[in-house]
């Protein structure tokens, strides 16, 4: 299982529409990312992502790597980076 620290820069709206392909709240996994919205994995609806923000938990790039992580709900969204594994 991959670790990840997280940075002291906070991940924005602007950011998530930029490098984002998928996102997860704390609810719900595999929310698909097309222009301004998110689509439902279940539903298929049409969520605009600054309306969720706040809900979000993870944020995947196009390569499926976690690229931003909300430890808690109420906690910032933070970028991560891979930690080094020390051997």
């Amino acid at each position: 299982m991959t670790q990840y620290v997280q940075t002291n820069r906070e991940c924005t709206v602007t950011d998530i529409l930029k490098l984002g392909t998928d996102l997860s709240t704390f609810q719900l996994k595999g929310f698909k990312i097309k222009g301004t919205m998110a689509i439902h994995p279940i539903e298929g609806t049409f969520i605009p992502i600054h309306d969720m923000y706040d809900k979000i938990r993870n944020v995947r790039d196009d390569k499926e790597e976690i690229i931003a992580k909300r430890r808690s709900p109420k906690g910032p969204l933070l970028f991560v980076k891979k930690k080094q594994n020390s051997k």
